[in-house]
């Protein structure tokens, strides 16, 4: 939220406490990225903690020079993304207020992509809008936003950031972003029709009723494209990834990047550290919203680590995993790795529904077959119990076989034993027992593989 008018001035030095200086100056120097200008601000910015005025976690204040002060809620230590939002005000900060705290929030969100680790992303939980005002309307009169109850209120940032995101799926980079701020509706449309035919029923819902917004930014299926971007790109609004790809449908990923399954099942991400060992770091980003938010773990080998680098010696494959997923989010993460002399993997084979690798290095060439038969086998299970499984991960190797979480973890003795059409039906039925029965019986495991067997 932001007070008052601007003109452009050159980077600020901002002045407060230092981890709130920093977070600062990153979005500072990442909106420049972003926009490709300087925003608009004094030479000193003040950050202050306090009593913000109308219950607002953050509010920035503006004059006809530029931003001169963010005002913080003192009792939220964690207001990294709030900073972040209100850093972007600097450029943005003139026309109505949806189109200005929707395109301050897509600012945001590119400020997060160029620099990884500064916030997480504002908050979205995917919620349908019943109390959603007609965006048009939403005149912040004083600068403080409607003068309307709180459930409106958020129903209206959550909705004018959702409008704004579409609109930036169709329209050129940077081109809600001018340097002639004050962008009004009247700008967005004609910005609309020079996009051509995919603009269109964007264009359409700026011209429809107020109730038929708040339905067509509603995201029931919580992939972060809403009801009318579903209808925009041709894919399904009831279905997370329509294509089964892996992707959420409003995925955007920078390349070699590997989508993370919400079931906390490990993903391969194509790499494995070198014979002589090595650290690997790993980075994660996408439009994930919601509280509370997941963790990214890196998984090498057999070893999970939740603090984004892991060490192995000899060569081990890397996998990325969620760890915590509680509650409802919108989106998704994608995760990249590096390190120094990794390896393409040989020994990690994925598709949509199945994931195996291999935590022994004698294992390592049976791990396309059973991968092969751990598909084969989810498709007979489906055509004879009517699905109930969803992905299956499978690490191959070890003393014994045993299930940790969304893992289930194969002895070396049992693949040699069972080979890799065995395995595959051992761990479907393993899946099958522990996703629906409580007693988990190992009975039931066996009984069931055995029929597993019979195709």
């Amino acid at each position: 939220m932001i007070l008052g008018l601007s003109l452009a001035l050159a980077a600020p030095q901002f002045v407060g406490s230092s981890a709130d200086v920093r977070v600062a100056e990153r979005a500072w120097s990442a909106a420049e990225t972003c926009t490709g200008w300087s925003g608009r601000a004094h030479p000193v910015v003040k950050i202050e903690r306090g009593l913000v005025r109308h219950g607002f976690r953050g509010l920035a204040s503006a004059d006809d020079v530029g931003m001169y002060r963010i005002e913080l809620d003192a009792d939220d230590p964690e207001l990294a993304e709030v900073i972040v939002h209100e850093v972007a005000h600097a450029w943005v900060s003139e026309g109505p207020t949806a189109l200005v705290e929707g395109r301050a929030e897509l600012l945001a969100d590119c400020i997060v992509h160029h620099a990884p680790g500064i916030a997480p992303l504002q908050w979205d939980d995917g919620r349908e809008l019943p109390n959603l005002p007609d965006l048009r309307g939403w005149d912040a009169g004083d600068g403080l936003g409607p003068s309307v109850n709180p459930l409106q209120r958020t129903d209206a940032y959550v909705g004018a950031a959702r409008l704004v995101r579409l609109a930036g799926l169709v329209l050129p980079e940077g081109a809600l972003w001018p340097e002639e701020d004050g962008l009004d509706w009247l700008d967005l449309d004609a910005l609309l029709a020079e996009a051509g035919s995919p603009a269109q029923p964007l264009r359409d819902l700026l011209r429809a009723p107020g109730p038929e917004m708040g339905r067509a930014l509603s995201d029931r299926d919580h992939d972060g494209l809403p009801e009318l971007g579903e209808q925009m790109f041709n894919t399904d609004p009831t279905r997370f990834d329509s294509d089964g790809d892996g992707w959420w449908d409003g995925a955007g990923a920078s390349a070699g990047a590997r989508p993370l399954p919400f079931d906390g099942t490990p993903t391969c991400t194509g790499w494995a550290t070198p014979p002589s060992g090595g650290t690997v770091t790993l980075r994660t980003g996408g439009n994930l919203r919601g509280a509370p938010a997941p963790v990214a773990a890196l998984r090498v080998g057999d070893r999970a680590s939740e603090d984004g680098r892991a060490f192995a010696f000899g060569t081990q494959s890397v996998l990325v995993e969620l760890h915590r997923v509680d509650g409802r989010v919108s989106g998704g993460l994608w995760a990249q790795v590096d390190g120094e002399g990794l390896v393409p993997d040989d020994a990690c084979a994925q598709s949509g529904r199945a994931v195996v690798w291999a935590g022994r290095s004698d294992l390592r060439e049976v791990v396309a077959d059973v991968h092969a038969e751990l598909v084969a086998t989810l498709e007979h299970h489906d055509s004879r119990f009517g699905g109930g499984v969803s992905r299956v991960a499978l690490s191959l190797g070890g003393h014994e076989t045993h299930v940790e979480g969304a893992v289930i973890h194969v002895s070396t003795e049992d693949v040699r034993r069972l080979g890799p059409r065995g395995v595959a039906a051992m761990a479907v039925a393993v899946r099958r027992v522990y996703d629906t029965s409580i007693q988990r019986d190992w009975r039931d495991v066996l009984a069931l593989s055995r029929a597993l067997l019979d195709r």
